[in-house]
């Protein structure tokens, strides 16, 4: 039943939102921490909101349909692109950048 909740549970993303820099601009305006100008794909992008929401890499692939090793891909190719060194550098980097709003997520824990 737990996990029936939270496969249901809504996770915010604003990157459409045309009230953030990220939905004004598009990807182009998202820059890295080397302040480079980065595109994150859709599927990257639904990735970090979910590591954002504290999602497993098991969980995020079962939720996506693809394998871990899907997962781990775009987890690799966003620590990449963004600059980050770790997991949590990711989750900092999609606050700061408004890519995702942790007053619109329903904690996990």
């Amino acid at each position: 039943m737990e996990k029936e909740a939270a496969a249901n549970e809504e996770i915010f993303l604003l990157y459409d939102d045309p009230e953030t820099e990220a939905g004004k601009y598009g990807t182009s305006s998202i820059r890295n921490v080397n302040n480079i100008p980065v595109g994150i794909t859709r599927r990257e992008r639904e990735v970090l909101r979910l590591i954002c929401a504290q999602y497993t890499n098991a969980e995020i692939a079962c939720r996506m349909h693809v394998s871990v090793r899907t997962v781990d891909g775009h987890r690799n190719n966003l620590l990449e692109k963004t600059g980050c060194r770790n997991t949590a550098g990711l989750v900092l980097f999609a606050v700061c950048k408004g890519l995702y709003d942790p007053q619109q997520h329903k904690w996990r824990c």
